[in-house]
């Protein structure tokens, strides 16, 4: 069928391939490595990102709080109800994130609902 090949043919041939072959595994480790490194850079910046988020939210909280305990001060335009914001969190991960929070859609919580009807505000 074929017609006979040399020896020293075959070799190169050889050698050839299995250099191919290591380079081709070297590169794919490197372009693994550079993957899974970006990956945990990514994560990192996302997991700073929530905790950011999360840092914000409580002091918001915070600051809704002691709006709150602030009695017979008038902010005038700006006596708006406060509420908790815990939504943003769920909004990015979804609604097992933030297991209180009110969901987008949802009726407000009892308490907000009283104070915006107290404001004059109309719940839609």
């Amino acid at each position: 069928f074929y017609a006979p090949v040399s020896d020293d043919t075959l070799r190169k041939a050889g050698a050839e391939i299995l250099i191919e072959i290591i380079v081709f595994s070297i590169l794919s480790a490197i372009l693994t490595y550079e993957y899974v490194v970006s990956k945990k850079s990514e994560n990192a910046r996302e997991q700073a990102q929530l905790a950011r988020l999360r840092a914000l939210e409580e002091k918001v909280n915070e600051l809704a709080d002691k709006h709150d305990s602030i009695s017979g001060l008038e902010l005038g335009a700006m006596a708006l109800p406060i509420g908790r914001v815990a939504s943003l969190y769920s909004w990015l991960k979804g609604p097992a994130a933030a297991p209180n929070a009110e969901q987008p859609g949802e009726e407000p919580a009892p308490d907000m609902h009283q104070r915006m009807l107290s404001k004059g505000l109309k719940i839609g």
